[in-house]
């Protein structure tokens, strides 16, 4: 018979009846046919009986090693274990309760936070080449950062050697009428450059090049007020009283734009004054261009701007961000750093709890254990048991846990995707579903080794006698606390 046949023999012996039975025809075959031998030579009807039950040996042996070789022992066991465990959770539902109810609020917590950093700090931005996107501003040595006037932005724009692309825009708000109801929504001036800057491709239409009568509306108005007609393309509408063609549709950048439904041709000119400070701008830097190098660049482009037009740009200079940096703000990732640690010591809290109730669960188990022991239970089937037990307590806890993490997710994204718009996508990925798995099987194997505590040798022993098992515990548990 060859390997896989083998293996398929031994696997249908798991879910059938029919090997025990034909092995058991087949022995007592035997038995009559050695009887019937031992009549033939003269024994009578019982001690031939009996010497066919001696020429065969012992039975129970020779069922259990036709067992071994015609089935799989490691699944039999484990699924004898399992039922094993959910008998004894159902005889014990209010400590299998607790077990699962702690687990799952300590994982449950450590899951979203962790989606949290993953959205926040570990996802790249969903733009081209998002590592070389920087945010330019000018400073003011009394006042800090500002946008950029538009005379200031080009010659910035002309002046800099370290940017590969530029793009700015103007953040405001308009008046959109000439169809349905009069609307004010949120809208923005962006340089033609953005488009190609943030991969921005539309989903109907085109894009505006340097035309200033065209406009891009965003997928939610044109799904909101023109029910996703591609018709819209080429209407006519009026912002603010000027008259304007719906050049495309398109997904915008939230991250960047949050709320802006309507981008709208800035044109800058370098006959604006350069005291209003109106534009935010973005760069991507050249490859082998690295942001200490940007900086030093822009020192001399500030100075530069300084010296000519004194009386508005006096003691002002330039200043380089990463995009990244500056859509999360100074002291976020700190914050969510903090907050992290904090969970992860809830939830080793909430591990140590659940490892204190499966000791008590131990020591109260400690006659049975005793008594399996002497009757010829070896320490591993007793080990593999109490592993199959907690791994039924981690995985009930780490489903609630999940569904704990889904509805805490539902509600970041409801509360805080406003403030931080990458939050507004907030879901499970492969990594923070990949630690949940960890945890789960860390937490099997401590509560094992905690309920699996010298069980042979504590039956005799008073229970009021100090177990510095016990001792330790109590001290971790207040000093996470």
């Amino acid at each position: 018979m060859s390997t896989v046949h083998a293996w398929l023999a031994r696997a249908r012996a798991i879910f059938g009846r029919n090997h025990a039975n034909r092995l058991k025809e087949e022995m007592e075959l035997h038995a009559e046919l050695l009887a019937a031998e031992h009549r033939r030579q003269g024994m009578p009807e019982t001690e031939a009986r009996y010497a066919a039950r001696r020429d065969l040996g012992n039975v129970t042996r020779l069922e259990e090693e036709y067992r071994k070789q015609n089935g799989l022992p490691v699944l039999e066991n484990l699924w004898r274990d399992l039922r094993s465990a959910v008998r004894m959770l159902r005889r014990n539902p209010v400590y299998a309760v607790c077990c699962i109810a702690t687990l799952a609020v300590g994982l449950g917590s450590m899951i979203t936070v962790l989606c949290v950093v993953s959205a926040l700090l570990w996802k790249p931005l969903p733009y081209p080449r998002p590592e070389r996107l920087v945010v330019l501003h000018e400073t003011d040595p009394r006042s800090g950062l500002w946008p950029f006037s538009e005379p200031d932005w080009l010659d910035v724009q002309q002046r800099s050697q370290s940017l590969e692309a530029v793009a700015a825009y103007r953040p405001g708000q308009s008046a959109l009428t000439g169809v349905g109801e009069p609307e004010t929504i949120q809208s923005a001036a962006v340089t033609p450059s953005t488009f190609a800057m943030f991969g921005i491709k539309p989903l109907a239409g085109r894009v505006f090049g340097d035309s200033p009568d065209y406009i891009v509306i965003s997928r939610n108005l044109w799904e909101r007020r023109w029910h996703a007609n591609r018709t819209v393309v080429g209407q006519a509408v009026v912002l603010d009283g000027q008259h304007y063609t719906i050049a495309g549709v398109a997904n915008l950048p939230e991250d960047l734009l949050p709320g802006v439904q309507v981008l709208l041709p800035l044109l800058p000119r370098a006959a604006e004054s350069r005291t209003a400070h109106e534009i935010q701008a973005v760069g991507r830097l050249r490859d082998r261009v690295g942001e200490r190098q940007a900086q030093a660049e822009l020192n001399a482009v500030g100075a530069s701007i300084a010296r000519e037009n004194p009386a508005t740009n006096a003691g002002w200079g330039l200043e380089v961000t990463p995009l990244s940096g500056y859509l999360l703000g100074p002291h976020t990732g700190r914050r969510v750093w903090m907050i992290f640690g904090a969970v992860a010591l809830f939830w080793m809290l909430a591990c140590a709890n659940v490892a204190g109730l499966q000791l008590a669960r131990s020591i109260s188990r400690r006659h049975e254990m005793s008594t399996r022991l002497a009757l010829g239970v070896s320490k591993r089937r007793l080990f593999a048991q109490t592993l199959t037990e907690s791994t039924a307590l981690a995985v009930g806890g780490s489903l609630f846990g999940l569904l704990i993490a889904g509805y805490a997710m539902d509600a970041i994204r409801s509360l805080a995707g406003d403030s931080l718009p990458r939050l507004a996508h907030l879901q499970f990925d492969v990594v923070t579903i990949g630690i949940a798995l960890g945890c789960m099987l860390f937490s099997t194997l401590l509560f094992s080794l905690f309920a699996n505590r010298q069980p042979e040798f504590q039956g005799g022993r008073e229970l009021s006698r100090r177990d510095r098992g016990r001792d330790a515990l109590i001290a971790m548990q207040v000093a996470l606390a």
